[in-house]
């Protein structure tokens, strides 16, 4: 063993170099194509220990060598004569590359965006820039065709393009109206539909006093939207037009636009944001895959979400793997949720907060209190259940059937958009939401990865822990849901101690569509209650 293990420099954005005491090792100089790509499966998941049998199926997939675990272990010790054995550590079951031995570029780039989505003004400025030209090369450039690499590439893009955006926000705030011009236009070259970049492109021209390349700007996106989504620009960007074309003075925008930023959890990164200013803090968890790079594009969703957000201080996060939040390989376990949930609450300088859970994400609130009764301060379930599959002592929830024609058709509803319509019957006449949750759940997750999150979400069952929650608990839901039946909410307000039940008309699953002044008088009326009462273990 090394008594004193070396720091490797390692550079991941672009073709991999490994830098070890002063000698530089590329692509080609880490003994073939299969130990280099397993060097990169292990550096994509560092501090994270990497079973033998993921590694085998992603370097061979269905065409195993005779010989599996030896063959690994021969590019493992390949790998250590020549960079050292302190990089690549041996665990039960698989192999691990500890962080503390490794000094990545791509970990500079998430430092960067931290240190950004703390600051203001010209040190803000300064510290996308920074991450930005650090973050510029393709993540892993020697691999353009690897499988287990394009989930983590497109996760990279995604937060380059939310810190592009944000650069440009930030060079407008600062009067900078050119830099503003020129890094939204970087955004723009790649998706031409970028709203938040095409408001600030059209505004710092404004400014300039050039009404027709602003003007050029909106035509050119709402072209983008009308031939890629089939719909028009949002209320902000039809509003900011009408201004410039008129020559009075921008409107106010209806975005909210809160830094995003990293939770550690057991070495995985959350993603979340904190909108509004409280009391209480609210913690929302929606029921499926999300994306805070996009979460607040559509009105009618970003609606309800600034309303929540004139109620309390607002938390929002992107689950583990999905959205901004780092991806992993298998689905994440209840404790990890949990733990992620907490990891939130610690980054955010948050003790306790009120859970608001819908549909799925109800079952994961529901756990988090009952392991953490003194960090909460009082449950919302939202159409939740504490099972989603049928059992002979749970008649409520979906049968076998229901379920795998749900997942059957998952590619079909991340091309078409077409499931909010089966939950929100409100929508069929909103192809605008329609379209925005398409290009909203394929920025959140593959469709193979959602499909495994669905299915970990029903073998969820928190039936146990009901009787043992000992904090405050509204439980809401439409009368005639027709996702999940009533049935589940009512079994859970019967069976937490004090839980108080509300239905509400209406046909529509989630809150944020249909008649959202109920949920949210509802909602008000808890939080006042949460915050005047903190100390109540139990409903009255």
């Amino acid at each position: 063993m090394e008594r004193h293990p070396q720091r490797s420099v390692v550079r991941l954005l672009g073709p991999l170099a490994v830098t070890v005491a002063g000698r530089t090792w590329g692509p080609r100089d880490l003994g073939g194509i299969k130990p280099r790509q397993l060097l990169e499966i292990l550096l994509l998941d560092r501090g994270r220990i990497v079973p033998k049998d993921r590694i085998a199926d992603e370097l061979w997939g269905e065409h195993l060598p005779r010989s599996t675990s030896a063959t690994v272990e021969t590019y493992v010790s390949l790998l250590r004569r020549k960079l050292g054995r302190s990089l690549i550590g041996t665990e039960t079951g698989g192999y691990r590359v500890p962080r503390e031995v490794v000094d990545t570029d791509l970990d500079r780039f998430d430092a960067l965006l931290a240190e950004a989505a703390v600051a203001t003004g010209s040190a803000r400025r300064e510290a996308l820039c920074a991450a930005l030209t650090l973050g510029r090369g393709e993540l892993l450039a020697d691999e353009p065709y690897a499988s287990w690499v394009q989930g983590p590439r497109e996760h990279h893009r995604a937060r380059r393009q939310q810190a592009q955006v944000d650069l440009a926000e930030c060079a407008l705030g600062l009067g900078e109206l050119g830099a503003a011009v020129a890094a939204a236009e970087e955004v723009l070259t790649d998706d031409p539909g970028a709203e938040r970049a095409a408001r600030v492109a059209m505004a710092a021209h404004h400014r300039r006093g050039d009404t027709a390349a602003a003007l050029r700007v909106h035509d050119r996106c709402r072209q983008a939207l009308a031939d890629t989504l089939g719909v028009a620009p949002s209320s902000a960007t039809a509003s900011l037009c009408r201004a410039i074309t008129r020559g009075v003075a921008e409107p106010a925008q209806d975005r909210v636009v809160a830094p995003v930023r990293y939770a550690d959890s057991g070495g995985t990164r959350i993603a979340y944001q904190v909108v509004g200013t409280g009391p209480p803090d609210l913690v929302f968890v929606p029921s499926f895959v999300t994306n805070l790079g996009a979460t607040w594009d559509d009105p009618t969703y970003a609606s309800f979400l600034r309303r929540l957000a004139g109620l309390s201080r607002l938390v929002l996060f992107d689950k583990r793997g999905t959205g901004l939040s780092d991806p992993v390989v298998d689905p994440p376990s209840s404790g990890e949720r949990v733990a992620d949930v907490r990891s939130v609450l610690d980054a955010a300088g948050i003790e306790r907060a009120v859970l608001f859970g819908v549909c799925g994400g109800g079952s994961q609130c529901i756990r988090f209190a009952a392991e953490h009764p003194d960090r909460t301060l009082g449950l919302i379930l939202f159409g939740a259940a504490a099972k989603i599959l049928r059992a002979e002592d749970y008649p409520w929830g979906w049968t076998y059937e229901q379920h795998e024609r749900f997942l059957a058709a998952f590619e079909q509803a991340w091309l078409t958009g077409g499931t909010p319509q089966r939950r929100n019957p409100g929508l069929a006449g909103n192809p605008r939401y329609r379209d925005w949750f398409a290009r909203y759940v394929r920025l959140a997750a593959s469709p193979f990865t959602a499909r495994q999150l669905a299915e970990a979400n029903a073998r969820a069952d928190v039936r146990d822990l009901l009787p043992g929650l000992r904090v405050p608990c509204l439980v809401l839901v439409r009368e005639d849901d027709v996702w999940l039946h009533p049935g589940n909410s009512r079994y859970l307000a019967a069976h937490i101690p004090g839980a108080r039940l509300l239905e509400l008309p209406g046909v529509d699953h989630d809150p944020w569509v249909g008649d959202t002044a109920a949920v949210l008088a509802a909602t008000r009326r808890f939080l006042r209650r949460a915050v005047q009462r903190p100390e109540v273990a139990t409903n009255t």
